[in-house]
């Protein structure tokens, strides 16, 4: 079962420089922990906004249809009542749409991030689903539901982001179900994680995971568990197999004009 143990938040006043340099959004935000580091750096670099990650990695991509556009090959079944909505930029026939019974599913994908892994997953989210009384709604999942076994996102009571990795999970995000698009980033470098909403840092914590599975869930949580089904409209579903910079995460956000 997914229980709501929350791993206790980072101090930022104690914490290293490497923090610093992997986060530099966290910088600034302690002045305590900046004066006990002066080799770390604040801030995020220029980029072009038009551009997207090139640091490689990329092991999973997904939109509405199912296809891996990441070009592996690892492509997701639908299950359910299949639709297909309009995209962030209100292109017709582009996100994935799902009615709280529908899900994608890939049964075995190789190359997903494993055990203590660096990994990064990114996505958009858009729903207005009430979830302050049902049972929260699993965005992406794969892994076990033994304890530090599972990776997954949701949105959780009453609407907030919420990283699973049974009994090691991190709660206290923004509301998402208020109709507007999310990007939603999680990342992992085998201690800390790290997840950002629209580019703002919403929590961090140090986890010990240790992920097994080959299933990949979309829409649903993983197999074995309670289905925590979500409606709403995901796209631009990316894993990669390492921890994306700052200038990397801004570029997705930023990517084909989105403001």
């Amino acid at each position: 079962m997914r229980a709501r143990f929350v791993i206790a938040a980072l101090t930022l006043s104690t914490a290293s420089c490497a923090l610093f340099e992997t986060f530099p959004d966290l910088a600034g935000t302690d002045a305590s922990a900046l004066d006990a580091c002066d080799e770390c750096a604040a801030g995020d670099a220029d980029i072009d906004d038009s551009s997207t990650t090139d640091g490689g990695g990329l092991v999973a991509y997904y939109r509405g249809s199912g296809a891996d556009l990441s070009g592996h090959g690892n492509d997701a079944t639908w299950h359910g009542n299949p639709a297909l909505s309009p995209d962030r930029f209100s292109t017709p026939m582009l996100a994935a749409s799902f009615d709280g019974t529908s899900y994608f599913e890939v049964s075995t994908h190789p190359l997903l991030p494993f055990g203590h892994a660096s990994r990064t997953v990114s996505l958009w989210v858009r729903t207005r689903h009430d979830y302050s009384k049902g049972a929260a709604g699993s965005l992406l999942s794969w892994g076990l539901t033994a304890p530090g076994q599972r990776f997954g996102l949701l949105i959780a009571q009453p609407g907030e982001a919420y990283f699973v990795g049974e009994n090691a999970d991190v709660s206290g995000g923004p509301a998402l179900n208020d109709d507007r698009w999310h990007n939603v980033v999680v990342t992992y470098d085998g201690r800390l994680l790290a997840l950002f909403v629209d580019l703002a840092l919403a929590m961090a914590a140090v986890v010990d995971l240790n992920t097994v599975g080959l299933a990949l869930e979309i829409g649903r949580s993983t197999l074995g568990h309670a289905p925590e089904p979500f409606t709403g409209v995901i796209d631009e579903i990316e894993i990669f197999d390492r921890v994306l910079t700052s200038a990397e995460r801004r570029a997705i956000y930023f990517a084909n004009g989105w403001k």
